[in-house]
């Protein structure tokens, strides 16, 4: 079969490819289908090619299976008492809480801003993205609830 790609003419030759019924069947379409594989999967062609001045082989294996050495079974778990140094401390856990709080509140305000923005449009009025209702940065906590992410409105 004759082919062209990017103006460079070639000839197709595909090599068929062994295969075996499985003996498996589905649906597809409304037909059935009979469901197969290959005999053997062929081996992948060893190219030597070059990327960005950088010299590459593809298809041939990064290292030979003899060279990795055996792993020794875990036989028990290590155990160690532990210390302060080992155990987190409580400053780093409510820095991360502080963190995740910070973070709810600023995705909270996206959407009420985003939620305005919308009502704006649909007014006529423009963006209203200069305008932010919250005063000192404190939320009400009707705007919190119902600011909250939906599992099923996503949009």
């Amino acid at each position: 079969m004759k082919l062209i790609y990017r103006g460079v003419r070639y000839d197709s030759t595909e090599t068929p490819l062994p295969t075996v019924e499985t003996g498996h069947t589905g649906r597809y379409r409304g037909l059935e289908v009979h469901f197969r594989h290959a005999e053997s999967i062929p081996p992948q062609p060893v190219n030597d090619l070059t990327y960005r001045g950088v010299a590459y082989r593809t298809g041939a294996e990064a290292f030979a299976p003899s060279s990795v050495p055996a792993s020794r079974p875990v036989t028990s778990p290590i155990s160690q008492p532990l210390t302060a140094g080992s155990v987190m401390s409580t400053q780093s856990i409510s820095a991360r809480a502080r963190v995740q709080m910070m973070s709810r509140h600023h995705q909270a305000a996206a959407r009420e801003q985003l939620a305005l923005d919308r009502a704006a449009a649909e007014l006529g009025l423009g963006h209203l993205s200069s305008t932010f209702s919250r005063i000192q940065g404190k939320m009400q906590h009707d705007i919190a609830i119902s600011c909250e992410p939906s599992s099923v409105a996503m949009s």
